[in-house]
């Protein structure tokens, strides 16, 4: 857990420890890392209303929608876990009026919130809240840009190999691809929609500094284009890979029936001769074993030239 103040424009780690009863009149930022919810949200009961939203804190998956009361605004998001980005992992964010609590899980180790030189802060905030809630969503579209990237790669190798090497690859390897490429957007439009929502709930802001933050929040409309586009190629991918496998299919349906094809008339005079009636003339014939063999190889290859001919063998 890190505690930080705002001083004279400047964010400030406090070194102390101090207990959340506290907090509102020491401190204006709280960041707490965990991933057992349910003792973050235990020791949070100290903070006058938060005992009442124990399942929302407890369970974000469930709780997507903002609360609001007269002393804070609540509110869980969803964002990509640092080991697989494809997984929805979840953050809570609680703002007082003078103190922000943002509760993460352990795999959000890129967000910490540094010193700033206080020009660029003279520069671009008026207050802890417009800050931090710039400084976050910075944080999130960099990472989200990293996870743009690696699934951008991904999405090559498999083109690669889907030309070169398509017997090597699984349906299983398509659709997985197919399906983390659909949760990255998923998770990107969920983040804008609850960035949007905080900007429009939390009124204190400036119209000067809301007009700032959705600014800086259409960056997340390229994101979702981009990833939108990557969504596209993954299901043209999917498509590709069926067309290859339902030919390679084909081409062998092909040579089954082909074979098939020239084994049935074979088959059929086979049988013929086959049968044990008394009167049957061929059977004294001197040469009619040969004569049968060489008429099965002449249809069997007249049979082959015919299917060659119509391309059945393309």
């Amino acid at each position: 857990m890190s505690l930080y103040k705002f001083i004279d424009n400047q964010v400030v780690k406090l070194e102390k420890e101090l207990s959340p009863d506290r907090w509102l009149d020491e401190v204006n930022w709280v960041e707490i890392h965990s991933n057992d919810r349910k003792k973050v949200a235990d020791y949070l009961k100290q903070l006058d209303g938060l005992k009442e939203k124990y399942d929302f804190l407890v369970n974000p998956d469930k709780n997507s929608l903002p609360v609001t009361t007269d002393k804070y605004i609540i509110q869980n998001f969803v964002s990509s876990n640092q080991e697989n980005i494809y997984k929805p992992d979840y953050f809570t964010i609680i703002i007082f009026k003078e103190l922000i609590i943002c509760i993460l899980p352990y795999s959000f180790s890129f967000f910490q919130i540094h010193q700033l030189q206080p020009e660029h802060l003279n520069k671009k905030f008026d207050n802890l809240r417009y800050f931090f809630i710039y400084e976050l969503i910075e944080k999130f579209i960099a990472q989200n840009v990293v996870s743009l990237s690696y699934t951008k790669k991904q999405i090559h190798r498999m083109e690669e190999k889907l030309m070169n090497d398509s017997g090597n690859l699984t349906s299983q390897e398509v659709m997985k691809l197919n399906n983390e490429t659909t949760q990255l957007t998923d998770i990107f439009e969920d983040q804008y929609m609850g960035f949007s929502v905080l900007i429009s709930l939390y009124e204190n802001f400036s119209e000067r500094e809301t007009d700032g933050l959705k600014k800086f929040l259409d960056n997340y409309k390229e994101l979702i284009r981009i990833a939108t586009r990557l969504e596209e190629k993954a299901e043209s991918l999917r498509h590709h890979f069926m067309i290859i496998h339902q030919e390679e299919a084909t081409h062998k349906i092909n040579v089954l029936t082909i074979i098939q094809a020239i084994f049935v008339p074979l088959t059929f005079i086979a049988g013929v001769y086959g049968m044990n009636f008394r009167n049957m003339p061929e059977l004294e014939w001197e040469y009619g074993y040969y004569t049968v063999l060489g008429f099965f190889v002449m249809l069997a290859v007249v049979s082959l030239y015919f299917f060659y001919k119509k391309g059945w063998f393309e």
